[in-house]
């Protein structure tokens, strides 16, 4: 009868413990399953939200970069007009992010952070009145005076006396209606039946 007691109770502690790894098993399993469904969800949640903080700090940048832009203009005016276009650029990008805002994705919000930085950089050198372009005057002599024929001394000299004299004339004559032109001497109007 001691054998039968002590394997009843091997018995017992066999099954106890076979039910136990069973449970903890299933455990497990579960505890993967839920961990494999919970982990995409949040870091889906979480991406979501680092990305709408992202459109948010764009849509904040872009305001502060027009502001800059429309309230500190360069005393070179070549400096304003090209700040002057950079504010026209920033603006139509507001205007886009403002009708586009739900339907930017992730590329879109790097591709115009990108274009924000160099727009930045670009008014940082202006507000330190440094365009990025040059004036060239372009000297025209070289070629014009080529084409241009040589005027002898004596008719430019004839020709600069009467110039002279036809500006020192200070009365001007008008000139007569044309009725009174056709009145003249020697013109008698013609009768019927000549």
């Amino acid at each position: 009868m001691a054998k039968q007691g002590i394997k009843l109770s091997a018995n017992f502690k066999r099954d106890y413990v076979a039910a136990t790894a069973i449970v903890l098993f299933f455990l497990i399993v579960i505890g993967e399953v839920v961990l494999a469904i919970s982990i995409p969800a949040y870091l889906s949640r979480e991406s979501a939200m680092a990305f709408e903080v992202r459109r948010i700090k764009l849509l904040s940048a872009f305001d502060n970069a027009r502001n800059t832009a429309s309230r500190r203009i360069p005393s070179d005016p070549t400096a304003a007009a090209e700040m002057k276009l950079l504010g026209w650029e920033l603006d139509n990008l507001a205007m886009y992010l403002r009708a586009n805002r739900t339907r930017i994705d992730s590329d879109e919000v790097a591709a115009l952070q990108k274009a924000l930085d160099e727009i930045r950089a670009l008014l940082g050198q202006l507000q330190r009145n440094r365009p990025f372009s040059q004036e060239y005057r372009l000297d025209t002599r070289v070629y014009l005076d080529a084409m241009i024929p040589e005027v002898p001394a004596e008719f430019a000299e004839t020709a600069g006396k009467a110039a002279a004299k036809s500006r020192a004339k200070t009365p001007v004559k008008k000139a007569a209606p044309p009725a009174a032109k056709k009145s003249g001497k020697g013109v008698s109007p013609r009768k019927k039946g000549q």
